[in-house]
Protein backbone atom coordinates (compact mmCIF):
# COMPACT_ATOMS: atom_id res chain seq x y z
CA UNK A 1 0.00 0.00 0.00
CA UNK A 2 1.28 3.47 -0.90
CA UNK A 3 1.53 6.12 1.76
CA UNK A 4 0.59 9.74 1.20
CA UNK A 5 4.29 10.56 1.34
CA UNK A 6 5.02 8.00 -1.43
CA UNK A 7 2.43 9.64 -3.66
CA UNK A 8 3.64 13.16 -2.81
CA UNK A 9 7.21 12.18 -3.76
CA UNK A 10 6.08 10.53 -6.99
CA UNK A 11 3.98 13.48 -8.06
CA UNK A 12 6.65 16.06 -7.21
CA UNK A 13 9.10 14.03 -9.28
CA UNK A 14 6.77 13.89 -12.27
CA UNK A 15 6.18 17.65 -12.25
CA UNK A 16 9.90 18.38 -11.84
CA UNK A 17 10.90 16.01 -14.65
CA UNK A 18 8.31 17.32 -17.11
CA UNK A 19 8.17 21.12 -17.27
CA UNK A 20 4.78 22.26 -18.52
CA UNK A 21 2.97 19.18 -17.20
CA UNK A 22 -0.71 19.89 -16.49
CA UNK A 23 -2.95 17.22 -15.02
CA UNK A 24 -6.55 16.95 -13.91
CA UNK A 25 -7.30 14.95 -10.75
CA UNK A 26 -8.50 11.85 -12.65
CA UNK A 27 -5.19 11.81 -14.54
CA UNK A 28 -3.24 11.98 -11.27
CA UNK A 29 -5.32 9.06 -9.97
CA UNK A 30 -4.31 6.93 -12.94
CA UNK A 31 -0.68 8.04 -12.91
CA UNK A 32 -0.22 7.30 -9.21
CA UNK A 33 -2.65 4.36 -8.97
CA UNK A 34 -4.55 5.87 -6.03
CA UNK A 35 -8.16 6.39 -5.03
CA UNK A 36 -9.91 9.71 -5.48
CA UNK A 37 -9.71 10.71 -1.81
CA UNK A 38 -5.95 10.04 -1.62
CA UNK A 39 -5.44 11.87 -4.90
CA UNK A 40 -7.30 14.95 -3.69
CA UNK A 41 -5.44 14.95 -0.37
CA UNK A 42 -2.09 14.88 -2.19
CA UNK A 43 -3.12 17.66 -4.57
CA UNK A 44 -4.37 19.76 -1.63
CA UNK A 45 -1.04 19.32 0.18
CA UNK A 46 0.97 20.31 -2.90
CA UNK A 47 -1.20 23.41 -3.39
CA UNK A 48 -0.84 24.33 0.31
CA UNK A 49 2.94 23.96 -0.05
CA UNK A 50 2.74 26.27 -3.07
CA UNK A 51 4.36 23.60 -5.26
CA UNK A 52 1.25 23.30 -7.47
CA UNK A 53 -1.62 25.58 -8.40
CA UNK A 54 -4.99 24.83 -9.96
CA UNK A 55 -5.96 26.76 -13.07
CA UNK A 56 -9.42 27.83 -14.19
CA UNK A 57 -9.83 24.63 -16.25
CA UNK A 58 -9.20 22.39 -13.23
CA UNK A 59 -5.68 21.40 -14.25
CA UNK A 60 -2.89 21.27 -11.70
CA UNK A 61 0.53 22.56 -12.72
CA UNK A 62 3.67 23.93 -11.15
CA UNK A 63 2.71 27.17 -9.46
CA UNK A 64 5.17 29.15 -11.57
CA UNK A 65 3.41 27.95 -14.76
CA UNK A 66 -0.20 28.80 -13.92
CA UNK A 67 -1.39 32.05 -15.46
CA UNK A 68 -4.00 33.87 -13.41
CA UNK A 69 -6.23 36.15 -15.44
CA UNK A 70 -5.36 38.00 -18.64
CA UNK A 71 -1.72 38.64 -19.38
CA UNK A 72 -0.78 42.23 -20.13
CA UNK A 73 1.60 42.64 -23.09
CA UNK A 74 2.69 46.23 -22.48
Amino acid sequence: MKTIQDVLNRLRGEFLEMPGLRLKPHQVQRLCHVERTVCQKVLDVLVEEKFLARDADGHYARRCQVVRGPVSRR
